[in-house]
């Protein structure tokens, strides 16, 4: 993927699909292209959408709070009163909640801000656009970035305006500066997991908007165990796919794979497709196959790399049509788009 630009121009366009904030970007001409790493995309968008949310309000909670006073506010605390002695002194200790930005989603933002702010790789006018908001901030306590758990910052009607802030701050955190320096290496992202699950979201939230009748989802897939045998049965894994897209005839079973590597490579130079990856579609097509009703297929779709060969595959396994396929993130968003479209093809044909 030659052209960096247009690449980190389409992950600003991947970012509005995953987050469904779609009216952030006028998707038809694709993302604008004044991006020279990852470092300034992802500070482009947190200042912007930090911007945007200090216009709303930051969000606030009810935060306990234990305090020495004079009056009483809420509850007396009877105990820390006695064994403090405080009685003497004219005062109490009180519990009480008060209303304040100090969450963990604004925790969680204010230490991308102080991270991106301090990153030399980040442009400088970036990183004042930063610094800028970071005043808006003093209420909440500084932790370090380590720190964050992004698994537990649940979005809510309250909070939902958090969504792509979080993603940004998020992808920012879990490895995307760090490893990219500057030039070609801008490519790191290939070998994150939250670049990997945002481009899973990217697909699935592309054929949920535009094309809402195929239902694309994650699903479960239950295995197709036979009325014989039972024992153990509990042990077997879970099967959930990354996108299933359900037409009124056919089923198609897409698989997301981002790697640094799209084709393995055997001890005399022949590339075949990752074999896990071939016998992992191929279980869900043939166990969801058996619950159905109507033909189910299977197609890998992997970001396209600069490896010789490409994964291109369209073959008929077992009665099913199991396949593979690239997505070109470096050409611009039409064509970007059309590839998408192309997925579509991929159906199996009606019995």
């Amino acid at each position: 993927m030659a052209n960096t630009s247009v690449l980190i121009g389409n992950v600003y366009v991947m970012m509005a699909y995953a987050f469904r904030c779609l009216e952030r970007v006028p998707t038809s001409a694709g993302a604008p292209q004044d991006f020279e790493h990852l470092h300034d995309l992802l500070a482009h968008v947190i200042a912007e959408e930090t911007a945007r949310q200090l216009r709303r309000g930051l969000h606030h909670d009810y935060v306990p709070q234990r305090e020495e006073l004079r009056t009483i506010r809420g509850r007396v605390n009877l105990s820390a009163t006695l064994a403090r002695q405080r009685t003497q002194r004219g005062t109490v200790v009180c519990d009480y909640e008060e209303f304040l930005p100090d969450t963990a989603h604004n925790r969680a933002v204010h230490a991308v801000l102080l991270m991106l702010a301090r990153n030399a790789d980040v442009a400088p006018a970036r990183r004042r656009a930063l610094t800028r908001l970071l005043p808006y901030f003093t209420q909440v306590p500084r932790i370090p970035v380590h720190e964050i758990n992004f698994d537990q910052l649940q979005l809510h009607r309250a909070n939902s305006s958090y969504r792509w802030l979080l993603g940004a701050c998020e992808l920012a955190v879990k490895g995307l500066l760090p490893g990219d320096t500057h030039g070609d290496t801008a490519l790191a992202w290939q070998r994150t997991e939250a670049m990997s699950a945002l481009f899973e979201n990217f697909v699935k939230e592309y054929f949920r908007f535009h094309h809402p009748q195929l239902r694309a989802r994650s699903a479960q897939v239950v295995w197709d165990l036979g009325d014989g045998r039972s024992v153990g049965k509990q042990q077997l894994p879970n099967m959930r796919t990354d996108i299933t897209l359900t037409g009124p005839e056919s089923t198609l079973i897409v698989d997301t794979k981002l790697y640094a590597q799209s084709m393995s490579y055997g001890r005399f130079g022949k590339a075949s497709l990752h074999s896990g990856n071939l016998y992992q579609i191929n279980a869900y097509v043939r166990n969801a196959a058996a619950a159905s009703s109507v033909p189910v297929g299977g197609l890998l779709v992997y970001a396209r790399t600069d490896g010789p060969i490409q994964p291109e595959l369209d073959v008929e396994i077992g009665g099913h049509r199991i396949g593979a396929t690239t997505i070109d993130l470096s050409s611009p968003w039409p064509q970007v788009r059309a590839q998408l479209e192309a997925v579509l093809d991929r159906f199996p044909a009606h019995a």
